[in-house]
């Protein structure tokens, strides 16, 4: 029969920290957090003294408000909350949201992987909040930042049964806001229909004055805004394809 070795004791946690902050604004901060943990291991026998304690040393960083920062130095809270939805760029990313919209590529690039850092060393310093479910961002005032907006064929109904196609790309040409236009092209079979099977797409980049413009109407017109930006546009004319006859129909959701 095997030997059965039995031991007790306790094992001790020694556990440290250093923070560091910045506020950002408004409240908010980057913060470098490092904790180290030293784990004292003390055997009622067979004690080896000679052992140094172990240590576990792990740093992070993120954006946090002062309510968490009061909660983690007052020993509310084991770590400091990082689940706020906020990031921190730079103006390449606010420029590439504005001009590509909501799925810009490369726009990952110019988000700080690491916020405290970055924004002492002055690489990011802006303090953006994406709304996530309505593709909309906001900085740390609450205030709406322009984010570009892609029409075609569903979302911006850019197609031969509301508008005279040849005329709209030759209103949208001489527009300094709109990019990515393609020519007139083919309604895929699954969506097309008699009248509508002809389309064309772009990228409204709004300056920050129309897409809070086009925000305000949205508020307006229905109880979920956040889905209406098309139809606002439409209704506001900020593209000017009613005033350049090219739309068919004085209404966004009426067609042939």
């Amino acid at each position: 029969m095997n030997k059965v070795e039995k031991y007790s004791g306790n094992h001790i946690l020694k556990c440290s920290f250093d923070l560091q902050i910045v506020e950002v604004k408004n409240g908010f901060y980057v913060f470098k957090l490092t904790k180290e943990t030293r784990h004292i291991r003390s055997f009622d026998e067979g004690q080896d003294r000679s052992k140094m304690p172990e240590m576990t040393s792990n740093t992070g960083q993120g954006i946090t408000n002062k309510e968490n920062i009061d909660a983690f130095l007052n020993g509310e809270c084991d770590d400091l909350f990082t689940s706020l939805e906020f990031l921190l760029v730079n103006d390449k990313w606010l420029e590439l949201m504005r001009t590509e919209g909501w799925y810009a590529e490369g726009k990952y690039d110019y988000e700080s992987k690491k916020p405290f850092d970055d924004f002492v060393n002055g690489g990011k310093t802006v303090l953006v909040h994406p709304l996530w479910d309505c593709h909309m961002v906001e900085d740390a005032d609450g205030d709406l930042l322009p984010v570009g907006i892609y029409f075609e064929d569903i979302s911006g109904r850019m197609n031969n049964a509301n508008y005279d196609l040849e005329k709209a790309i030759k209103i949208l040409k001489k527009r300094k806001d709109i990019a990515c236009l393609t020519g007139i092209v083919d309604i895929e079979s699954y969506n097309a229909s008699k009248f509508k099977n002809k389309r064309i797409s772009f990228i409204w980049q709004p300056t920050a004055k129309d897409y809070k413009k086009m925000w305000r109407h949205c508020l307006k017109i229905g109880e979920h805004p956040s889905i209406l930006k098309h139809q606002a546009i439409f209704e506001l004319d900020l593209l000017g394809l009613r005033k350049g006859k090219a739309a068919l129909h004085d209404e966004f959701y009426k067609s042939r």
